[in-house]
């Protein structure tokens, strides 16, 4: 404990120290009443209504499996055949959603009153804010390329002997490559005013090989949600006999899924598939 900085030198005898507080101090909230995760899903790209929150205020080794938890609770689990079984498939990569929370939670500033670190998940993204900028002295730009200070030493140090971090200065780009891997848009990286935050995207990356109406159709149905043939037709300029044509082909390629009574229902609509 000495060794990790847990216990300090205070006069003639030993004290807990601040990290070891944050971290393990059963009466943390006397001395940081601020230092608790709050975790929202949000219905549609906007924080006007609520799903679900939870307020996490546990040991911070433990606080990281349940903010994950809680953001595998909400956000869609697919799948895919591989050679012999099933392969399940998250919404977003794991790897990049761990470091994210992480470095929130190591790099946080727990001295400033007001702030929490919150987590809120959207349909279409889900952003990850830590109170506190980035360390003085360390520029976005110097993160990047793989810099790192740690605001946080003891809690930090003991995160990586429990192994919950592999190596200074490598998750912001352990995230992007992870999101790169899996074909989705690069994570975006912010100082906002007092705090840091990382939002993570889940909607493919549109690549310049895909058509413009293309990108304007799913752009549409991440903000509305819905569509119709004929507002499909107006969005596109074309006849109702194109865009259904249109329409069908991108159903057979797995993009949207037609929502209706019938194949003949006159109010059907389409929605994205998951």
């Amino acid at each position: 404990m000495k060794s990790l900085g847990l216990i300090v030198k205070h006069g003639d005898s030993e004290s807990p120290s601040i990290g070891s507080i944050l971290l393990f101090g059963i009466n943390r909230r006397l001395f940081f009443p601020d230092a608790v995760i709050r975790c929202a899903r949000f219905q549609g790209n906007d924080t006007n209504r609520f799903i679900d929150q939870i307020e996490i205020d546990e040991y911070l080794p433990k606080a990281v499996e349940t903010v994950i938890s809680f953001i595998e609770r909400h956000t869609l689990q697919g799948s895919e055949i591989g050679r012999v079984r099933r392969i399940d498939v998250a919404e977003y990569p794991i790897k990049a959603v761990r470091e994210a929370v992480i470095n929130a939670i190591v790099h946080a500033d727990y001295s400033i009153k007001g702030m929490n670190i919150k987590v809120a998940i959207f349909d279409n993204r889900i952003e990850i804010t830590n109170p506190g900028t980035l360390p003085f002295g360390l520029t976005l730009e110097n993160a990047l390329t793989g810099m790192s200070k740690l605001r946080n030493r003891i809690v930090g140090r003991v995160f990586r002997e429990l192994k919950l971090i592999e190596q200074w200065g490598t998750g912001i780009n352990r995230m992007i490559s992870e999101c790169q891997k899996h074909g989705l848009q690069e994570p975006r990286f912010e100082e906002i005013g007092t705090s840091f935050r990382v939002t993570l995207f889940s909607l493919p990356l549109t690549t310049t090989n895909t058509p413009e109406w293309h990108t304007i159709f799913i752009e549409y149905l991440t903000e509305k949600q819905e569509i119709t043939t004929k507002d499909a037709a107006l969005l596109w300029s074309l006849s109702d006999r194109s865009a259904r044509t249109r329409l069908r082909k991108l159903q057979e390629q797995g993009y949207i899924t037609e929502v209706g009574t019938s194949p003949n229902d006159p109010k059907k609509v389409y929605i994205l598939s998951r």
